[in-house]
This record gives structure tokens, sequence and C-alpha cells, in this order.
């Protein structure tokens, strides 16, 4: 279906004001904080126009602060990230079956016992996990070294889905030769993928 516009469930006492901006696809977009009933508010994406053929890999983006910083302080779920959205459609103004979303972020921790990581390490790390590891995984924040110590890395990220998260695990168990090349320079990983809030 052609998408003319997406809702979002949302905290009513976050309005307006709680967004700063948003976009669709690198464009600034205007967008609405609407009470739909008593207790209750939609964020809305309006005005879409996107016709059912390019909507697949459409990036919403926008970014919260003020009094709902966060998406689990935004959400109406109040569910650890997760957001409850309709899309609507274009033409008749139906709407499809209200689902579920996550920006479900995470962090990998690699170690190495007697090794000396620095930021070169932990950046080189972070693009070897990248080309190794999210094959068939939709990235919401691309994975960058957070932070080293001499004997560990952590690299921070965030997927599209659960589904992405559970691709992200059957990656690192099926990753042969990936697994083979941490494994000769005595890397190892600890705390795969644990969820966590920025």
């Amino acid at each position: 279906m052609d998408v003319g516009r997406i809702h979002f469930d949302i905290d009513p006492s976050c309005g307006r004001a709680s967004v700063r901006g948003a976009s669709v696809n690198g464009r600034a977009k205007s967008i609405q904080v609407l009470p739909t009933a008593p207790g209750r508010s939609v964020f809305v994406f309006p005005a879409l126009a996107l016709p059912a053929a390019s909507v697949a890999g459409t990036r919403l983006c926008f970014t919260l602060w003020n009094n709902c910083p966060t998406l689990d302080s935004f959400c109406s779920l109040k569910a650890g990230n997760i957001c409850r959205y309709a899309v609507i459609s274009a033409g008749s103004g139906s709407c499809c079956p209200t689902s579920n979303t996550a920006n479900t972020p995470g962090r990998v921790a690699l170690s190495s016992p007697g090794s000396n990581f620095d930021q070169l390490l932990c950046d080189q790390l972070a693009v070897f996990f990248t080309d190794s590891y999210l094959d068939s995984v939709h990235v919401a924040v691309p994975f960058t070294c957070e932070s080293y110590y001499p004997e560990r890395v952590f690299l921070s990220g965030a997927v599209a889905s659960q589904g992405d998260h559970d691709n992200l695990f059957a990656n690192f168990e099926n990753a042969g030769l990936a697994n083979v090349a941490l494994a000769i320079f005595n890397v190892q990983c600890g705390g795969l993928y644990q969820a966590y809030s920025f």
C-alpha cells in the first residue's frame, strides 16, 4: 500500500517540544503530536505520500530531547526502547495492523589477555566486526569503538529489530573464518550484544 502517514503511540506528557527535528530519507519533515483520547497521544509523520514500491528502506529519523529524551520515556509502552506504531494508507486512510518496533542498542565486549589495545586497534576491530558479523542484519546505529582498555574493547551500536538481534547471534555462531581470525589473535568475545541504554 502507498503510505500516507505513520503514527507512534507516545506518552501524553511528551508534547511537540520533545522532538527537536525530524526527517524522511534525510530530508527535513514537519511532524505533529495529536491527542487521540483522554491520556493518549500520537506522534505523526503526516503527508508522507510514499509509493508502495519505495517504502522498503525508508528512513524516518527524529531527535528527542527536553522532558522525553529517550525512546523509553517518549513511547507509551515503557518497555525498554520499544514503540508501538501504525502505518496509514495514502488512499483510503485505512490502517495496517499496529506493530511494535525497537531500536535495540547493544554492546559487544572483545578481550585478549596480555594485549595492549589502543584506539587504532579498537577502531579496526569495529570495522572487522561490521564486515564479519552484520550480514543480513539491519543496523540502526553503526557499531563503533566505544571504549578500550589494555585487555578489552567495547563496541557499541544498535540493530533495527529483535529479528536483527537474532540474526546477529546466528552470525556469531556460523562465522567460522571470522571466529578463527579472532582466535589466532587470542581475542575472545565476552558479553556478546548486551542490551543497554545509551
